[in-house]
């Protein structure tokens, strides 16, 4: 997907909560347009959202401005764990109710949102399991990850990273973690994994600091898990906008639709719960 103009108003608007004073913040704008200049038009919005917080860091010296956020959204969904897990449980389909949580756990984004809390993830919880998603896809989903012997599991937010988890254990034994190579935003790298319920796995991180998946930035390492892998999982709206190109023989994408120009762009509705395959199953 390409930067589209809405894109950049939405990375901007980030930064009168970044305390930043005034001097800076115009600095700081002024080098993010040059840097505009110079990024390739067919570069995706995470590609550009990662220039202005590399800028930032610069200017600032703080390597982490989410930190906080990131250990409090874990914290938070850890506590519901033991509710979900019950309603999960007694549902008709389980494994619907899990994929429903898991995508809709991508509502915890401090990016797409300036104003989101995670009052705002709690009330979206609350009905969750009553939401609308495929079943045909949903149980073709599942006998893929049946199948598979390699899956590449790319993770997004700190907090939504918990949802995974129960996903994720139910095929620990043949999943790699894809995470990103610096911190930005409140997106998961190494760092967040243990607390995140997710130690010891194996795990392969781009090498990079923006909220997707660059192809002309990620590290080898992480692009060679990615073709190598029999299944490849990619979670949130970042990894959607970076990958929607990419052309593999099996590669899902599981999220819930935050943002008018998502929406726009995969054909759906604004709070929408989206698992899309592309390519032909195993």
């Amino acid at each position: 997907m390409k930067m589209q103009l809405p894109c950049y108003a939405c990375i901007l608007k980030k930064l009168p909560e970044l305390k930043v004073d005034d001097a800076d913040a115009g600095m700081l704008v002024r080098e993010y347009l040059h840097a505009i200049l110079a990024t390739p038009v067919e570069e995706a919005p995470p590609v550009y959202a990662g220039e202005f917080y590399r800028i930032l860091r610069k200017k600032t010296g703080i390597d982490d401005p989410f930190c906080e956020e990131k250990q409090e959204s874990t914290k938070f969904v850890k506590r519901l764990l033991p509710y979900l897990k019950e309603r999960i449980a007694r549902a008709q389909y389980p494994f619907m109710a899990l994929v429903k949580l898991v995508a809709a756990g991508n509502i915890i984004d401090y990016g797409v949102n300036s104003d989101f809390t995670l009052d705002d993830a709690q009330r979206l919880l609350d009905h969750v399991f009553e939401m609308e998603l495929d079943e045909a896809k949903v149980r073709e989903f599942e006998r893929e990850l049946e199948k598979a012997e390699r899956i590449f599991y790319i993770l997004d937010n700190c907090g939504e990273a918990v949802f995974d988890s129960l996903l994720i254990n139910r095929f620990r034994d043949k999943i790699t973690l894809g995470v990103r190579g610096k911190a930005i935003l409140n997106d998961v790298t190494r760092v967040e994994l243990e607390m995140s319920g997710l130690g010891g796995i194996p795990v392969r991180d781009t090498g990079d600091g923006i909220p997707g998946v660059s192809l002309s930035r990620t590290n080898g390492e992480f692009l060679k898990t990615l073709e190598q892998s029999d299944l490849v999982i990619s979670k949130g709206q970042g990894n959607f906008e970076t990958l929607d190109e990419y052309r593999r023989s099996r590669i899902y994408f599981l999220l819930c639709v935050k943002c008018p120009v998502i929406a726009d762009y995969a054909k759906t509705t604004m709070g929408t719960l989206l698992l899309e395959g592309r390519n032909q199953p195993l």
